[in-house]
């Protein structure tokens, strides 16, 4: 096996104890602080397979999934500003 999928299993073995947190945590500003992180991993790890496969294609779905991410904390941001007003 190369060294990018040992980085990218390593990358999906991480994001778990994040999951955790996601269903566990005390406070929604942490469970969408551990959501982001996931998705910074996923998008990471994507961009290694990218690199492993020589395939452009999984490329562009991580930078597609890094714009959705961002969106979407953006998104939810501005619902939770509206619910503490």
């Amino acid at each position: 096996m190369s060294v990018w999928v040992y980085m990218f299993v390593g990358l999906i073995l991480l994001s778990i104890p994040m999951l955790y947190i996601v269903f566990t945590g005390k406070t929604i500003l942490e469970k969408l602080a551990a959501l982001d992180t996931i998705g910074a991993m996923g998008i990471a790890a994507l961009m290694m397979f990218s690199a492993y496969a020589g395939r452009n294609i999984y490329m562009d779905i991580a930078l597609t999934l890094a714009l959705l991410d961002f969106l979407g904390n953006l998104a939810f941001a501005r619902f939770i500003a509206g619910r503490w007003d």
